[in-house]
């Protein structure tokens, strides 16, 4: 008589990691964890391999961040100070001059922006990004696409809206940013124009603002920034392939009776992704040539898949053949 078979008890997150990098016997106990199980330890993992590769790319954008900020106190002084009136550097607030910046991005400091600045639009094609900093104004422009810019200033609110003065910015009485589009040329034409500022800066105390504690916000923010894009790329990919996968696989079977289902060999793939995810992530991580993540990872979990699987199949099999001898 054939003996009922008995489902082992679920596998732990950490059981599960150490249990794959070190061979596919762990995989006949991985295939009963609930889905839910499953889908808990993916997210686990995808934080694991998010924060390593946050991690190194951080150590590498430290660098430039500390660069920059020596460059930008060596220029404009180690306090920006910000009061109703005016954000203005603590050297030299009287001088216009530019700097580049990591990226192949520059910012200018305008002191009368309602004067306009001089601009090259031969060099303004040649950047990625452009940062005007003005007593009254702060603002940024991005390049898109060759010649096509994106310009995001601080949005008013709807009474401003309804009658703003007449060449007029209005900034930071609303809340967000609005964009506006330009072309090479139209951005040049907007900056050397000059714009009238009437709003006023929140109000700040102290009205010192440290570069470094500036710098220090921003990477932060960065670095979160970064990390939940990493994070929800990653996991949209763990799902994207391994159920796109298990799908045409178990379609292309036809009827041929197979000892896994669909359930056991999707959890079965999510997990032999796990140790091909650590690899993975070392190439973004450690800035490595050639590859990127996603390649890596599809071809190392197709590989690793297959062969934890046929070696499930073949045991299944096997047990079968003993069971009815």
């Amino acid at each position: 008589m054939e003996q009922e078979e008995r489902v082992p008890e679920p596998v732990s997150f950490w059981g599960a990691l150490r249990g794959t990098c070190c061979g596919t016997e762990i995989f006949s106990r991985l295939r009963y964890n609930s889905v839910w199980r499953t889908l808990w330890h993916l997210l686990l993992m995808t934080l694991l391999v998010s924060a390593g590769i946050v991690w190194g790319e951080g150590t590498r954008m430290g660098r430039v961040i500390d660069e920059v900020e020596r460059r930008i106190t060596a220029e404009f002084g180690s306090e920006i100070r910000m009061t109703p009136e005016a954000l203005i550097p603590a050297v030299r607030p009287e001088e216009a001059r530019s700097l580049d910046l990591p990226w192949n991005g520059r910012i200018s400091y305008v002191p009368d922006f309602k004067a306009g600045m001089a601009v090259d639009p031969d060099s303004i094609a040649l950047l990625d990004y452009l940062v005007i900093w003005s007593p009254r104004f702060l603002g940024c422009a991005w390049q898109v696409e060759p010649g096509n810019w994106q310009f995001g200033l601080e949005r008013p609110t709807e009474t401003e809206q309804a009658a703003p003065a007449p060449g007029t910015v209005p900034l930071f009485r609303g809340i967000g940013l609005s964009f506006r589009s330009f072309s090479t040329r139209e951005l040049c034409d907007f900056l050397s124009t000059g714009v009238e500022v009437t709003a006023l800066w929140p109000r700040q105390e102290p009205p010192e603002i440290p570069v470094a504690s500036l710098f220090d916000a921003v990477a932060s923010s960065v670095a979160l920034l970064v990390f939940l894009g990493r994070f929800a790329g990653l996991l949209l990919l763990a799902l994207l392939y391994t159920l796109i996968f298990a799908g045409v696989s178990r379609l292309s079977l036809g009827g041929r009776k197979v000892v896994l289902n669909f359930a056991q060999f999707w959890k079965v793939g999510v997990y032999a992704g796990f140790p091909v995810m650590l690899v993975a992530g070392c190439f973004p991580a450690l800035d490595l040539p050639f590859f990127s993540y996603s390649t890596v990872f599809m071809i190392g979990l197709v590989i690793y898949w297959m062969i934890a699987a046929a070696r499930l199949e073949r045991s299944g099999s096997e047990s079968n053949e003993e069971n009815f001898r």
